[in-house]
């Protein structure tokens, strides 16, 4: 009858550890459900190695497997994007935990526990992140290795050390070949996670929804410039153009947001290249939003492959950001946007729509009437936002049907979306054309790396009005009643609204020098992370390989991997002969070769493997005066030993007694083999 299979106690004990490590990212992630399966799961197979338990049937076993896939399909509607294939994963990873019948099904579930580590990059891939799934690693080798384990039981903590060790021996090969290992596109698209990207402005805007990106800290792209940085008034990162006007809400015209090419692109605005002096070079690293506009400084040109020129002078991704994403840009700030305007467009860019804010209609005819020309009012109604009590705030008053009249007659409290959209209104009121840009202003320059920093509360939206010859200009009305906003942060200009927010922590403590320090120090870490692993592609890689090599052919590339790999493996053969093999003696043994490394000084050397008593045999007929020593520590080793080994290794009570006359007779053993040297003949 076979014998059954039970798993080593450490390996038990190492498997659950790191099924807590593997599964602890998803914890908030997934539905609560798939972590109470894997507690329930771990306890029962506790339950199974106390003999407490039972192995599931073959029913059992498919009834939770479809109620698994049941709850999959409630809560997520499919089986086939992201975070349900996680689910099932993880789910049929916790349920094998309770299967385990053999040695074979425990490298089962090892190897799973690997695969539900490397899930979390699909969500997060920091350089923290990236370090705790290494530790997560080490404890899943250390299962591994566990279970190879002999029946002597080291410490739990030998197999965690051994697979730390044979990690790190694997991690300069493995840097090595993440360099010089040529940069393969994957073979197909995983659909990206919802729960991993943070929106930013959306492609609608009605008062307050930016003013709700006011109150997150979340980091939106970092932008490193070629030359200087430009100053933070030039610093109006376009994202969207807003040209319909429902009355409450603002979109953008969706003939005017297709794709161009760049020759098609400047011919549209009539902009005569020669006139695109001093560019601006830049490199823009976006966080994941789920969306595929990008964000530029205006009158952007961009190299990268999958980034599209949109007809209204903004930029946008083939596909939605899933990841971060990179991409290269030229800007020129000397430019005319469409100087030349023709009818259909000036219809689209005065256009409102009827029943809406009579007192704003009424109020704008009559300023357009008093002023000269439009550029004066432009001038006039930006004197009235900074000389009647406006203020700006991230915590405005909710405005009803007729929000325009209702913000500029009435609360006069508002953040940038207000005076934007206030400000277009009157405009068009006019038949000036106009019409809202929302993107971002200004940023947080990082010294240590000197590139700039936009966050989400960094959010702003602002207008452009049309001039003839001229083309459009931006106008920030928010400028007018908080000029400060262009010139610097928002922290400043809003410290007691934002100081004590949640949700920006790090502002609470912006007067502390330290902590700025450390923070922007730790951005610059992560941006290097991003930068050079997370953005490591084709052509960075090239760029690499030639600054190190020259002109980069195969042999070159080959020769490179043998040198330095054959250079990483001698550092680690070197390591490992070095290494000396250190066996922790039981105080027994120490004890006992105290007697025997003394009576070796005398030429009586002990015999590899011979015994105690043969031993003390030997020691008899050599030396006759050290016969009856040798005899009582031969009896007393051999009667504390063999009890000893017999049970769990430690000196049981009863022979702790025994142990110290042990030591006794080994020190009285000593003192007359120093006497019997101090009165030899050769001495």
């Amino acid at each position: 009858m076979a014998i059954e299979f039970k798993i080593p106690r450490n390996c038990l004990a190492a498997l659950l550890l790191a099924q807590v490590a593997v599964l602890a990212p998803h914890l908030f992630r997934l539905p609560i459900w798939v972590s109470i399966v894997g507690v329930v799961c771990a306890l029962w197979r506790l339950l199974l190695y106390t003999g407490r338990g039972f192995y599931p049937s073959a029913v059992l076993k498919t009834l939770l497997v479809i109620i698994s896939i049941g709850a999959i399909l409630r809560d997520y509607g499919n089986l086939f994007s992201l975070e349900p294939i996680i689910a099932l994963l993880i789910t049929t990873f916790s349920l094998k935990l309770i299967e385990m019948k053999s040695r074979r099904d425990v490298f089962v579930v090892i190897f799973l526990a690997y695969f539900v580590a490397a899930t979390h990059f699909l969500f997060e891939q920091s350089i923290v992140d990236a370090a705790y799934i290494l530790l997560a690693s080490i404890l899943v080798t250390g299962a591994l290795l566990a279970l190879h384990e002999t029946e002597d039981r080291p410490k739990p903590s030998h197999a965690f050390l051994t697979a730390a060790k044979l990690i790190a021996q694997a991690i300069p090969l493995t840097i090595i070949m993440f360099i010089v290992f040529p940069r393969i596109d994957p073979l197909w698209s995983v659909p990206g996670a919802e729960s991993s990207a943070k929106t930013g402005p959306s492609d609608t805007m009605s008062p307050g929804d930016i003013s709700d990106l006011a109150g997150s800290s979340d980091l939106a792209f970092r932008v490193s410039f070629d030359g200087d940085t430009p100053a933070a008034d030039k610093l109006y990162w376009r994202g969207l153009v807003f040209s319909h006007f429902d009355g409450r809400r603002w979109r953008p015209d969706a003939k005017k947001a297709a794709q161009m090419s760049w020759s098609d692109y400047v011919k549209s605005i009539k902009v005569d290249q020669t006139q695109l002096q001093t560019p601006i070079n830049y490199t823009v690293t976006m966080e994941a939003t789920k969306q595929p506009w990008l964000f530029a400084l205006a009158l952007a040109k961009s190299q990268t492959q999958t980034v599209l020129q949109g007809a209204n002078f903004t930029l946008r991704s083939m596909y939605a950001l899933d990841n971060r994403f990179q991409y290269s840009v030229t800007s020129w700030q000397d430019y005319k946007l469409e100087p030349i305007l023709d009818g259909n467009r000036r219809a689209i860019e005065t256009q409102l729509p009827m029943g809406f804010n009579p007192n704003s209609l009424r109020f704008a005819r009559e300023q357009r009437t008093a002023a000269g020309s439009d550029k004066d009012y432009v001038n006039n109604i930006l004197y009235h936002f900074n000389s009647e009590p406006f203020v700006y705030t991230i915590k405005p008053p909710k405005l009803g049907k007729h929000s325009v009249d209702e913000f500029l007659f009435g609360t006069q409290r508002g953040f940038c979306e207000h005076y934007a959209s206030s400000f277009v209104f009157l405009m068009r009121a006019a038949g000036i054309p106009a019409r809202v840009v929302v993107g971002y202003q200004g940023g947080e320059i990082n010294p240590f790396e000197n590139y700039l920093l936009v966050h989400e509360f960094d959010a702003h939206a602002w207008a452009e009005v049309w001039y003839p010859e001229k083309g459009w200009t931006r106008v920030d009305p928010t400028a007018a009643v908080a000029p400060e906003r262009v010139e610097s942060s928002i922290n400043d200009v809003l410290s007691d609204e934002l100081v004590g927010s949640s949700t920006i922590p790090f502002i609470n403590l912006r007067e502390l020098a330290m902590m700025r320090w450390a923070r922007l120090r730790w951005d610059s870490v992560n941006y290097s992370w991003t930068k050079w692993v997370l953005n490591y592609d084709t052509e960075l890689q090239m760029e690499v390989l030639q600054d190190w090599l020259g002109e980069v052919t195969a042999w070159k590339v080959t020769l490179l991997v043998l040198l330095s790999g054959g250079a990483v493996l001698l550092l680690v053969a070197l390591g490992l002969l070095r290494q000396k093999v250190k066996h922790r003696l039981h105080p027994i043994d120490r004890t006992y070769l105290r007697h025997a490394n003394a009576l070796a000084k005398l030429g009586l050397e002990r015999h590899k493997g011979e015994g105690a008593g043969s031993f003390a045999q030997r020691i008899a007929a050599s030396q006759p005066g050290l016969a009856d020593s040798a005899a009582r520590i031969a009896h007393l080793y051999s009667s504390i030993r063999y009890n000893t080994y017999a049970g769990s290794g430690d000196v049981a009570a009863d022979d702790k007694e025994a142990l110290r006359k042990l030591r006794a007779e080994v020190s009285h053993f000593l003192r007359e083999v120093s006497t019997m040297q101090r009165t030899s003949p050769d001495a």
